[in-house]
């Protein structure tokens, strides 16, 4: 059975109507739509986050059965003048795609037993943050590549990004 050429008509008109109305709504949802900032900081750049300063002093990537593990040299200070809980522990290691919490295992290994709680008003602690990044999480031709990667220490991703980009 074949259609006329009226009927063709009107289905393209309805079509193109169809059409033209998605693109419409599309374009006004996402012009109207949160647009995520990023802010980034540098090694030795303070970060003022949820009441305490954070600064990154140093990144090293150390060698393992598994594949790497990336250690971030971190200065955390309680400039109030209250208790505050430092929640460092929560903070990402992220690359392209990738990204890893800390090791909870490795964690006293570097630190001594340092507390990853609460800073006293004025207080001051220097941590280490160890990181796995394992070999089997990258395909041949990335993990190739793993020391030339740029890497970033993230704080949230939502509302808005915090990053230290971990390159010297």
């Amino acid at each position: 059975m074949r259609l006329s050429s009226e009927k063709k008509i009107a289905i393209l008109c309805v079509t193109v109507i169809f059409l033209s109305v998605f693109a419409y709504r599309t374009y006004a949802v996402n012009k109207n739509a949160y647009h995520q900032v990023v802010y980034k900081y540098s090694i030795n750049e303070t970060v003022l986050y949820e009441n305490c300063e954070y600064t990154v002093t140093d990144m090293e990537m150390i060698k393992t059965d598994e594949g790497r593990r990336i250690l971030v040299h971190l200065h955390v200070s309680n400039p109030t003048d209250e208790e505050q809980e430092t929640g460092f522990y929560l903070f990402k290691l992220e690359s392209g795609g990738f990204n890893q919490g800390m090791s909870l295992m490795s964690y006293e290994e570097y630190n001594d037993g340092s507390d990853m709680g609460v800073l006293k008003p004025g207080e001051e602690q220097d941590v280490v943050i160890p990181y796995n990044v394992r070999k089997y999480a990258f395909k041949k031709r990335y993990w190739k590549n793993i020391d030339e990667r740029e890497w970033f220490l993230v704080f949230r991703v939502k509302p808005d990004k915090v990053e230290v980009d971990l390159r010297d």
